[in-house]
């Protein structure tokens, strides 16, 4: 397995936010969130790490079943999956509002040496923009 202190350079690396979870269902304990993960979704790594992530996703996501089902799936099949253009609202620390944000999120199972899924990287493609840009091409109709 690879050392905390080469795979945590290898996350904080990346631009994509990205967390690491315990596949301990339903809790899903939050082992490492990279710095674009952090600012993302406005949390410090004091507050999230060693965490409940069902509990973070309280805090931004209205409907969390839908996601800690996903989550529970993937240990069932221990594929990597995809849940695209999901509706997350985070709060502005500056104004205390929300914005809503659309996500591709993709879940990637790593198994352990009983080959069980032992924990899940969580990768996040914030498509904010491509939703909104989709959004105004729609021609008007009545209902």
């Amino acid at each position: 397995m690879i050392k905390e202190k080469h795979w945590s350079v290898l996350f904080n690396a990346q631009p994509i936010p990205t967390v690491l979870l315990k596949a301990d269902h339903p809790v899903y304990t939050i082992v490492f969130a990279n710095e674009a993960y952090k600012t993302l979704t406005n949390t410090h790594h004091k507050d999230i790490i060693g965490k409940s992530f069902a509990d973070l996703l309280h805090n931004h996501y209205s409907n969390i079943d839908e996601t800690l089902n996903s989550l529970g799936q993937l240990l069932k099949d221990k594929a990597a999956q995809k849940q695209s253009a999901v509706k997350f609202e985070f709060q502005l620390p500056e104004t205390k509002s929300t914005e809503l944000k659309y996500l591709n999120i993709f879940n990637t199972p790593l198994p352990g040496d009983d080959g069980e899924v032992e924990y899940i990287i969580r990768t996040i493609n914030d498509i904010t923009d491509v939703v909104a840009a989709q959004k105004k091409k729609m021609p008007f109709t009545k209902t």
